[in-house]
């Protein structure tokens, strides 16, 4: 309960913390969603594309999680952008490849373009990761 109470005690946190939540909540829910209406209607390859934009939903949003316990259970000072960037990042790729997925059908080739977003979330994660590495690396030195 303790541990309950100093992660929720700064806003920020709860908020990063609550809005990851419901970032596994959809992906819980459109990774369903593919498994029981898409898998009729994409080839193979495009709902594993699909999947692959579910999958990063949840690994990076637990990412996130894990990030501010950690900040918040050590007081390790994280790089505040971390977490932050480590969502938009999500987003794009997310949403990029999740959109490409649907270039197959009829009339939806132009979604294929929504592909060009994608290695900006990446680089935006990467970035995030590094940070939070650097931060995790130089407090470790600091004790």
């Amino acid at each position: 309960m303790y541990l309950i109470c100093v992660v929720l005690s700064d806003k920020k946190t709860a908020k990063l913390i609550g809005l990851s939540m419901f970032n596994i909540a959809l992906a819980v829910a459109l990774g369903a969603f593919g498994a029981h209406q898409l898998k009729n209607i994409l080839s193979e390859y495009k709902l594993s594309v699909f999947e692959k934009a579910c999958d990063y939903l949840v690994f990076q949003s637990l990412g996130v999680i894990l990030l501010l316990l950690l900040k918040s259970t050590t007081k390790f000072s994280l790089n505040q952008y971390a977490p932050v960037l480590l969502l938009i990042g999500t987003y794009l790729f997310s949403v990029a490849i999740g959109l490409t997925a649907f270039s197959e059908l009829e009339g939806c080739s132009v979604l294929t373009k929504a592909g060009i977003v994608a290695p900006f979330g990446g680089l935006s994660m990467i970035i995030a990761w590094t940070l939070a590495a650097v931060s995790l690396l130089k407090w470790r030195e600091n004790k």
